[in-house]
């Protein structure tokens, strides 16, 4: 009789194979918790040398005309205008913030009870500020064409409640697009002049496609470079929504944009500015 060709060897017990499973299990564990530990490590020493970056990086200087688009409690303008102010050793030479909200000065107040005392911190610091400002029509003023060495439109939002997301954003990529075909028209054609677009990191903001919007329909501007936008570098500095602050459903503090913002730097390309300098153009 043939004997069984595991007779005489011994069977694994049930027990044994169960715990080395379970060690082969928790070394693959501990790795993968290590790889994890190891890309949060080398994203934080990534996202450190964009700190580094957007402080070595000199957004204003002190002679520049610098016009703010979009504002809601000027708080954004009315740090900057105080650091361009300190910075400023002439009084007579030149530049100045001028900061803009789209909301006439009635409704703004409604909306934002603090905008009263950051337009009184914009004024103090030889800044403006202008009521009724559409940042989509800029060029349509006179006094704007080519007049500016920086632009900036902090968290552009249209605050419709608009519930598709699609059509969403749509709407704010026509935002985007007719805010910059405006704004290009404003700066002065000069190499170090530039536009600033801040925005919150992720969805829907990413979708919004805000590089692509900035040469939709002409071949002027281009992204120069992107930094983190870091809220405590502006002092009084606080976050809020187009629709106005509402202690019910704001929050105070910046935590609405405590996981993470973006400045989009925008400038002309050089073969434009080129061209403009072979036909006689400033």
């Amino acid at each position: 009789m043939a004997r069984h060709h595991l007779q005489g060897r011994k069977k694994p017990h049930l027990s044994r194979v169960r715990s080395k499973l379970r060690k082969e299990k928790l070394n693959h564990s501990k790795k993968t918790k290590k790889k994890r530990e190891l890309e949060k490590l080398q994203a934080e020493v990534k996202r450190a040398a964009k700190l580094s970056q957007a402080q070595q990086y000199t957004f204003f200087r002190a002679t520049e005309a610098i016009l703010c688009v979009g504002e809601g409690n000027f708080s954004f303008s009315a740090a900057l205008a105080e650091k361009m102010h300190a910075l400023r050793r002439d009084p007579e030479s030149g530049g100045g913030v001028i900061a803009t909200c789209l909301d006439d000065k009635s409704i703004l107040r409604q909306k934002y009870t603090d905008s009263k005392a950051n337009v009184k911190r914009i004024e103090a610091a030889a800044g403006a500020v202008l009521y009724g400002v559409d940042g989509t029509c800029l060029h349509e003023r006179e006094e704007f064409s080519h007049a500016f060495d920086k632009i900036v439109f902090q968290f552009p939002h249209l605050g419709s409640g608009e519930k598709s997301v699609d059509r969403s954003v749509h709407q704010h990529q026509h935002l985007l697009r007719s805010f910059f075909e405006s704004a290009r028209r404003c700066l002065k054609r000069l190499k170090t002049s530039e536009i600033h677009v801040t925005l919150k990191e992720g969805e829907p903001y990413k979708s919004w496609q805000v590089v692509s919007m900035a040469s939709s329909g002409n071949n002027e501007i281009q992204c120069r470079t992107v930094l983190p936008f870091v809220a405590a570098d502006w002092p009084g500095y606080e976050h809020r929504r187009t629709q106005g602050f509402d202690e019910r459903s704001s929050q105070k503090d910046n935590t609405e944009i405590a996981k993470g913002a973006k400045t989009y730097i925008f400038a002309f390309r050089k073969e434009y500015l080129d061209a403009l300098e072979a036909n006689g153009e400033d």
